[in-house]
Order: structure tokens, then C-alpha cells, then sequence
């Protein structure tokens, strides 16, 4: 009998259990209906409500406690806009502090810079042109001015440097001019001076021979400058192209091929040993320079 009344109290204790262990893991809805005799039928239940300790929602170590968050797309429209703002703040913030600046060249231009050319043969000098047609030659190490002309009417449109250290400017005045910086004083007259039908828009040298070429229009001109106000030894132009040529670069390696681009987004090879144009792909997208890979070039 004794043994009737404890595993009935023992299966007691267990619904019990049970029953707790369901109301702390259930959540329940209540109404009250009217039935067709206008009677109100209601139900009361006792539950009990959940619980939990607000360090199970905080990181370790951590006193802030986590928020709550709902995924849902619909509540966030403005999601993308704010991660892309979020990137873009987290990359100036980077650029800011790798602190990339290192000097400023003397008091720079007065006009913007469009235009920059090293000396291949000088590792302190360093030239630059701005769209006021001034040209300025810039000592490296003092990081001062040590030469400067007034070198075009207007936009200077490319600068080169000579294997001989003579410095080449070409702008849209139609004119392409020498000075030497090494050898004579601040606006001095040129020692050259070439004159074209259009426009000069680019210009790059021979790294041995005493020549140069320039584009203008959609043509490229080879000069030899050793002979001033010559006209041109060489002409290259692709037979059916009409558009602008953007910029040109003399390989320095092979240095009879030139490559230039153009405003109609093509890339064109020319070889200066038979006067003739090599090969021509269009891009995807114009281009505005051009330059040899150095490890090969």
C-alpha cells in the first residue's frame, strides 16, 4: 500500500515538473468569445514568464549588453547606403593615418599640375608643367625650385626628358620647345623650337637617339633635335583612324616600338624600323596614359 502511494506521489512530482518545464518554454495567446446565447466564456491560466540573465547576451569581458537585431531587409532600406558610407569614411580614415605625404616641392604652381617628368639620368631632378604653360624644374633633395619658364601660351600637354638632359614640352599653341635647366638660367628662350599644324596633346623621347616624337591629332610626328625647326623624319598614323591621340610611350628596350591611345579607346604598336603600324586593339575604356612595364621595358 505504502508502495501505491509513493509512485503516486513520484508520478505527481514528475507532471508537475513536466508542466513547468512546458509553461517556461511556451508562450500562449488568450481571447474571450461570446457564445450564441450572449454568455462570456473566458479562461484564466497561470504561466509563467521567461527569464534570462543579461550576461548571457554580452560579449566576454564585456559590460555593454548586446541589442537586439532583426535582419529583416524590409525594416533596413537604407542598409546599402550606410555600408557604403561606412566604407568609404573606414578608407580615408586609412589613408589618412599610412601618412603617405612627404613633402611639398617649393610653393608649387600657380596654375594645376598636369604634367610630371623624372630625370632618367639625375635622381634629384624632377620637372612639372601646369596648365598656365609655366614649366619648373624641382631639386629632390632640398625639395626647392631651381628652374622655371614660361614655356607655352597655355596648357602644357606633355614634358620629357632627353638622354642628354634637355627637357621637352609640347602644348596646345602648336609648338614643341627644348631648354637645357642643367646649363642656363630661368626663363630663358628655348633652345628649339618645332611648330605643328594642330595641337600637341603628347610627346615621349628616344632613350639613345637623338630624336623625339609628339602626337597631335590623330598622327604622330618623329623629329630629329638636333636640327631645329625641322620638319618631321618620320609620320605614323593608322590608315582608317580619325580620332585624337591621347598619349604615346617610346619603349626603352625595344627602341624602335611605340605604343599610343586614342579617344576611340584603341591601343596601337608602331614600329619606327619600317614606318608602319604594327597592331591595334580597342579597350573596353579610353585611355588617357600610357607607360612600359619597367621590369621588361
Amino acid at each position: 500500500m505504502d508502495d501505491e502511494e509513493s509512485q503516486a506521489k513520484r508520478r505527481g512530482g514528475d507532471n508537475k515538473a513536466s508542466s513547468e518545464d512546458f509553461f517556461q518554454n511556451q508562450t500562449f495567446t488568450f481571447a474571450t468569445e461570446r457564445s450564441e446565447r450572449d454568455h462570456v466564456l473566458t479562461w484564466t491560466m497561470k504561466i509563467k514568464a521567461l527569464s534570462r540573465s543579461t550576461s548571457q547576451h554580452q560579449a566576454p569581458g564585456s559590460d555593454v549588453a548586446r541589442q537586439p537585431r532583426n535582419l529583416d531587409p524590409a525594416l533596413h532600406p537604407f542598409e546599402r547606403a550606410r555600408e557604403y558610407t561606412r566604407a568609404l569614411n573606414a578608407t580615408k580614415m586609412e589613408r589618412m593615418f599610412a601618412a603617405p605625404f612627404v613633402a611639398q616641392l617649393g610653393r608649387g604652381h600657380v596654375d594645376g599640375v598636369y604634367k610630371l617628368a623624372k630625370d632618367p639620368n639625375a635622381l634629384d631632378r624632377f620637372a612639372s608643367a601646369s596648365g598656365d604653360g609655366v614649366v619648373k624644374v624641382w631639386d629632390l633633395p632640398s625639395q626647392d625650385e631651381v628652374w622655371q619658364t614660361q614655356a607655352h601660351e597655355n596648357l602644357v600637354k606633355g614634358i620629357s626628358w632627353t638622354h642628354d638632359q634637355k627637357l621637352l614640352s609640347c602644348g596646345s599653341d602648336r609648338t614643341v620647345k627644348m631648354y637645357d635647366p642643367y646649363n642656363t638660367p630661368s626663363n630663358t628662350a628655348p633652345a628649339a623650337t618645332w611648330l605643328g599644324n594642330n595641337a600637341f596633346t603628347g610627346i615621349t623621347r628616344h632613350r639613345t637617339e637623338p630624336a623625339f616624337a609628339a602626337s597631335s591629332s590623330s598622327s604622330i610626328y618623329l623629329y630629329d633635335y638636333t636640327r631645329p625647326s625641322s620638319t618631321p623624319t618620320q609620320t605614323l598614323a593608322w590608315p582608317t583612324s580619325i580620332d585624337t591621340i591621347t598619349a604615346l610611350s617610346l619603349n626603352q628596350t625595344e627602341t624602335s616600338i611605340l605604343a599610343s591611345t586614342a579617344t576611340d579607346r584603341s591601343l596601337v604598336l608602331y614600329d619606327l624600323r619600317t614606318n608602319s603600324p604594327l597592331h591595334r586593339s580597342v579597350l573596353t575604356l579610353a585611355s588617357n596614359a600610357i607607360s612600359w612595364n619597367p621590369m621588361e621595358a
